[in-house]
């Protein structure tokens, strides 16, 4: 060979030589690149659910809540046997979302992605898991924030006489969640999100939501039962004072108003003086299919006797009302 061709060929082998470790260091970088995308991708979607337990906490969708944080844990795990440094910077947009990055996500040059030391996936593992224990445990004291949403508008007239009782029986059923939920040992000072705008912190809910119930029981206890014995005696000493009580005035205080005089065409006069002097009252009753009831109430003392007859024609119905 001559030394001219020895020189060619030297020549076209180191070339070769060049663009095979071109295409090998293409390769090692489009390789890097790929690995990089998938140690962000697979963290990014765990701030996606940390976004959305974050907004929406107890009504957050349950596809979020469902994810396992061990998955999260073995992403780590698993870029990092990969060749994934704690160094390395990895991207995606919704890094810029999560504020528990030491040091805060850094905004790149694209306006777009944020960056942040793959070290720092950790955090959000730990974060992720956290909002996902916590959620759980808030979710039966949400049924205890709406009570005292309509303390400032209430009154004794709006509730029945048990509304007392009931505040304070729930109030305890409130402090015993509150026990229930803590003794879980999720963190207490993180603010859950409930579907009724109150956000839910575990160390301040019994003060909050618990002994404010507790305190307006007591408050109604005494007086709700009083103020509404002294309304019913009012309501019925009209009816007392012309000799109406027992089954009688039970039923007018629930049906007044609603009687027809014999003959079916008239209602009764609401007076209590006229409702005593009533021999037997009536009820006109029409089903879907045309069919007509009459009911009687025929009364004796404070007694009466419930008859009914059921009619086709109006004219025949008419005639009952007697």
């Amino acid at each position: 060979m001559s030394s001219k061709t020895w020189m060619q060929s030297l020549m076209w082998t180191s070339i070769a030589a060049v663009a095979v470790a071109g295409r090998a260091h293409a390769d090692a970088e489009s390789d890097h690149r790929q690995l990089m995308w998938t140690a962000a991708n697979g963290l990014a979607n765990f701030v996606r659910g940390i976004d959305e337990v974050a907004e929406y906490g107890t009504n957050a969708g349950s596809g979020y809540l469902a994810r396992d944080p061990k998955v999260c844990r073995d992403h780590l795990t698993k870029m990092k046997a990969e060749g994934v440094k704690g160094s390395d910077r990895v991207q995606d947009p919704l890094f810029g979302h999560f504020p528990g990055v030491a040091g805060g996500a850094v905004l790149e040059a694209d306006d777009y992605n944020y960056s942040m030391a793959f070290s720092d996936g950790a955090k959000i593992c730990e974060r992720f898991a956290q909002l996902r224990a916590i959620v759980p445990a808030v979710a039966p004291l949400v049924e205890f924030t709406t009570p005292l949403h309509r303390r400032e508008t209430t009154t004794m007239d709006d509730v029945g006489a048990e509304f007392a009782a009931d505040l304070l029986l729930d109030g305890a059923k409130c402090e015993q969640a509150v026990d229930q939920a803590q003794a879980t040992g999720v963190d207490r000072t993180v603010a859950i999100n409930t579907p009724g705008g109150a956000a839910v912190r575990l160390d301040t809910f019994a003060a909050t939501y618990c002994q404010p119930m507790l305190d307006w029981g007591n408050e109604w206890k005494d007086s709700l039962p009083a103020y509404k014995q002294a309304q019913y005696e009012a309501l019925i000493a009209p009816y007392v004072k012309v000799g109406i009580k027992g089954d009688r005035l039970e039923l007018f205080l629930e049906k007044v108003g609603s009687f027809l005089l014999p003959g079916c065409t008239e209602f009764a006069d609401e007076s209590p003086k006229k409702l005593a002097k009533a021999k037997a009252l009536f009820f006109w009753l029409t089903d879907d299919w045309g069919y007509i009831t009459v009911r009687k109430y025929k009364f004796k003392g404070n007694t009466y006797k419930i008859t009914e007859q059921v009619f086709d024609r109006a004219a025949d119905a008419y005639k009952a009302c007697k």
